[in-house]
């Protein structure tokens, strides 16, 4: 951000999808495990099978965090950004 005050309203927008996107990672992830924990406690998923299943579930948890750094032209972060740096005109 530096000295730039125009880039506030991304920051605080972006502070937003972070802690939204933490609280959905750490859903997803208690919710795998819980089912894991239980699907092996009644022999129904094997050892082996469960240690897979989490680690594709580690996988997804980092590919829904990388959407953080994703910064398409079509969000509302952006048009808010140009709005900002059209009245700055």
């Amino acid at each position: 951000m530096a000295d730039r005050l125009d880039k506030l309203v991304y920051a605080r927008q972006l502070a937003k999808r972070t802690v939204r996107n933490m609280k959905q990672n750490v859903f997803f992830a208690i919710a795998v495990v819980v089912l894991l924990l239980a699907g092996v406690l009644t022999r129904r998923i094997y050892l082996a099978s469960g240690m897979f299943i989490h680690e594709f579930s580690v996988i997804l948890v980092i590919l829904n965090a990388l959407r953080l750094t994703r910064r398409g032209w079509g969000s509302s972060i952006d048009r808010d950004m140009l709005r900002i740096a059209d009245l700055r005109r």
